[in-house]
């Protein structure tokens, strides 16, 4: 497609308002006689620019693009969406407090925690499902704090393990760990489930803050006491690496274990099993300490000095923490008490909101589509997809794929309200998933500007990699040999994220006294009589310079004029920022008409510095690295306990012979990876390639790859043999992949 083409198609696309359905838009395109199948969709490129040209698009962010503050316009924009950000509040010293929700969340914490006070005091049969609130604030996510909830969900489990999936309630952010902070959560929680004074919700804090057990037990919403409950495994764990116990065997430690903690014996019958009690499951504090004294000579004869370090650490937390009426205050019944799915939770939560320091209303949105992908899996359980599965008990509320196939948009967001409280979710059929692709509003646009800016030779399209030195270097770019960070094909993904200024002052600074005109010239291969207009063949940014650096460049093939037409380069010095009003091109990159960043655009290059200005990671085998199509089954065979994630979107991989064609297909791909070296202490590039795994689905792959093409995919043919019409149609319809 001419570059021309492109222009127009992007004028004609965000002219456009709200888009129209897809089917319309196939109907409308022309040459298509049935939209309600797979088989309908197009494959010819013109057709499939016809019908997003017509769907249009909403307006772009950069997703580069990072404020130095905090945005409280947009915050408000947020509040006054009321989707996610239900309630904002600012004090005069400038505290800011903001409690964050999706209608879906509230609705399961009230139908899976929320019991009337009556059937809590009296132990009445619905609270069999009833599940109780795990509270933690124990990250911060550079100031203000973040304050997390969540529960078990009684109707889904595991597929394997069967434990029921950990699902966030609510989602704060707090200035500080007062008590006020915590009655600010609590008093939120409870105005947007909409619960009156007889509503009840058993819960357990992990902190022993009592400014955090008293903020959720001053309101009438939590059934007091509202008890800090200990981990047992944690506690476990503190036993094992007490200093009494490290020259001990495994069998003083297991029966010191015993007898904290209890044990299973089998019967002398044979038919099964019984549970012994231990310390911890007491019902009092006096009955805890009279079996404690007796065990005292017990353990002095296991392991001196035990029983004294015992009853002053660990034995200590138990009593305040973990005793039996504890637990059952709190919903546990005689079960045992384990953070680990919750801190699990927070770890990924974490995890999201690792890097540079973000403002609040990008940490929100962050959290947001987190909190969207949680529910997404359990909405996969209601048509018998993902990891997930609906419990014995509820299993007559899951739909085939036929079933689900054959209900309306809106019946099946009915379905899913009024059986599971998911608020506004569809799950959308095979062909919708396939053909939504290519009308998304948040890609269209990129795809667009890829397409644009990239260069591609002999239909390849090159991508940009981290190299050893954590540089950003073009994957396969010959004619620069070792610097190949300030290639074409580097500078199109950097204007892609409009970030181009920013990315060739930082060029500039590594080599003080080089000139960029001197670094492509040095840097080509010997015995090549070219010149450096004949390798930057075409302007990158704007030819026009403006107020607006993120002015779109013409996407023509014109060729940029030779470098005598532009100002002489320094041999000295680097060119100097000039910080005035009016924009000014920048000497050493004149030949490319790139214009100095503005004085207010300065402030903020110390930040973006520190961001990816490129794409990840791509591997250091160039062209020759392809992304191989491989079924679920092989990829867990090779790999049982590592990279179980999709590397694009972060989910976990559907588990072997529980999801059908074409879901149980992947790509994977080679790629370096960062681990934490324990000698410098910080994130190290792997030596060595690993395989990782990517959903094959065009939205996960491009969302790490944006200039990624067809042409890199590779079948082998052990797989080609098992890939059946219906693998073959969804690898055409993701990726226009021409499987034969």
């Amino acid at each position: 497609m001419q570059p021309s083409s492109l222009d127009a198609i992007r004028s004609t696309a965000r002219s456009q308002t709200p888009r129209q359905s897809y089917l319309g838009a196939l109907a409308a395109s022309g040459g298509v006689r049935n939209a309600t199948s797979l088989s309908s969709v197009p494959r010819n490129t013109d057709v499939v620019y016809n019908i997003v040209k017509q769907v249009g698009g909403s307006k772009r962010t950069s997703r580069s693009g990072r404020p130095a503050g905090w945005d409280l316009e947009a915050l408000e924009k947020m509040a006054a969406d009321g989707t996610f950000v239900k309630n904002k509040t600012v004090e005069a010293s400038g505290r800011l407090n903001v409690f964050c929700a999706t209608d879906t969340m509230l609705a399961n914490f009230k139908s899976s925690c929320v019991r009337k006070s009556e059937d809590i005091e009296s132990g009445a049969p619905s609270l069999k499902d009833c599940r109780p609130l795990h509270i933690d604030v124990t990250f911060e996510a550079t100031k203000p704090w973040v304050c997390l909830a969540c529960y078990r969900h009684p109707m889904f489990t595991h597929f394997r393990w069967s434990t029921k999936p950990v699902l966030p309630a609510f989602f704060c952010l707090i200035c500080g760990l007062h008590k006020e902070d915590y009655i600010y959560c609590s008093s939120q929680l409870k105005r947007h489930c909409k619960s009156d004074n007889t509503d009840r919700v058993r819960c357990y804090v992990t902190d022993s803050e009592r400014a955090l057990i008293n903020g959720f037990e001053d309101l009438t919403l939590f059934q007091r006491p509202a008890s800090h409950i200990l981990c047992e495994r944690h506690l476990i764990d503190n036993v094992k690496r007490s200093t009494p116990l490290r020259t001990s065997d495994d069998d003083v430690k297991k029966a010191l274990l015993a007898d904290i903690f209890g044990e299973e014996r089998p019967r002398i019958d044979g038919a099964g099993r019984y549970k012994r009690g231990g310390l911890v499951d007491r019902t009092n504090e006096a009955e805890f300490d009279h079996q404690l004294d007796n065990l005292k000579d017990k353990w002095e004869c296991l392991a001196p000095g035990f029983y004294d370090w015992f009853k002053e650490n660990t034995g200590a937390k138990i009593r305040a923490h973990y005793l039996l009426p504890i637990r059952l205050a709190a919903g546990r019944n005689n079960n045992r008490v384990t953070n680990n799915d919750q801190e699990n939770l927070n770890r990924r939560v974490k995890e999201q909101l690792e890097g540079p320091v973000k403002p609040p209303d990008q940490l929100i949105r962050i959290v947001e589509q987190f909190c969207h992908d949680a529910f997404r899996r359990l909405e996969l359980a209601v048509i018998g997809q993902g990891e997930y599965r609906l419990k014995k008990e509820h299993q007559h509320l899951q739909k085939t794929w036929e079933e689900w196939s054959q209900m309306s948009a809106d019946q099946r967001a009915q379905y899913l309200d009024k059986h599971f409280h998911f608020k506004g979710a569809t799950i959308v059929t095979l062909e919708d998933a396939a053909t939504a692709l290519l009308t998304n509003n948040d890609r269209f646009h990129d795809l667009v500007d890829t397409i644009g800016t990239s260069v591609e030779d002999k239909g390849f399209v090159r991508v940009v990699k981290w190299d050893d030195s954590s540089k950003f270097r073009c994957s396969n770019c010959e004619q620069f040999k070792t610097y190949r960070f300030v290639c074409t094909h580097t500078l199109a993904v950097a204007e892609r994220n409009k970030t181009l200024p920013v990315h060739l002052l930082s060029v500039v600074d590594q080599f003080e006294n080089e000139s960029a005109d001197r670094l492509l010239t040095r840097k080509l291969q010997p015995g090549q009589d070219r010149t450096v207009h004949e390798i930057v063949q075409r302007p990158i940014a704007s030819s026009t310079i403006t107020n607006d650096h993120y002015a779109e460049s013409p996407r023509d093939s014109s060729v940029a004029p030779p470098p005598s037409a532009s100002p002489p380069p320094s041999t000295s010095t680097a060119a100097p920022v000039v910080v005035v009003a009016v924009a000014q091109p920048l000497t050493a990159f004149g030949h490319l008409n790139i214009r100095t960043p503005m004085a207010t655009e300065i402030a903020s290059i110390s930040q973006l510095k520190q961001m990816n200005l490129t794409e990840s990671y791509h591997g250091s085998g160039g062209l020759g690295n392809k992304f191989i199509i491989t079924t679920l089954d092989a990829y867990r065979s090779r790999h049982k306990n590592t990279f179980c994630r999709c590397q694009a979107c972060d989910i976990d991989l559907p588990a072997p012979r529980t999801v059908d064609a074409p879901l149980n297909i992947i790509l994977s791909h080679q790629e370096r990876y960062q681990y934490h070296d324990r000698k410098t202490k910080q994130l190290t590039w792997s030596a060595k390639e690993a395989e990782v795994p990517l959903h094959a689905r065009f939205d996960c792959v491009v969302r790490r790859y944006p200039f990624f093409s067809y042409h890199l995919i590779s079948i082998p043919g052990v797989t080609r043999t098992r890939l059946t019409d219906v693998h073959k149609q969804w690898l055409n319809v993701q990726f226009g992949y021409p499987v034969v």
